[in-house]
């Protein structure tokens, strides 16, 4: 009985510190610089991004060896970047 109402006790307690904000979780920048001065990632043009989509979905359903699959995304950059 002691170990039930122990456990209820806690979930009583994570539950209220969740409740008003106690655990609450805070975003840090780990570079160090300034925020004006961090990098951010930048999206991909439409092209690159299809090839990128699809070496990944090559290699996460083993469609080919992994250098089949590098040579048609790179094959792919090729022709994203010929036609800009």
């Amino acid at each position: 009985m002691r170990v039930k109402g122990f456990i209820g006790s806690v979930l009583l307690v994570a539950g209220l510190l969740t409740g008003c904000g106690g655990s609450e979780v805070v975003a840090q920048d780990v570079s160090g610089q300034p925020p004006e001065e961090a990098v951010s990632a930048q999206a991909l043009p439409p092209c690159q991004q299809a090839c990128v989509n699809g070496y990944q979905t090559c290699r996460k359903y083993n469609l080919a060896p992994i250098e089949e699959c590098l040579a048609e995304r790179d094959a792919c950059f090729e022709l994203c970047l010929s036609e800009q």
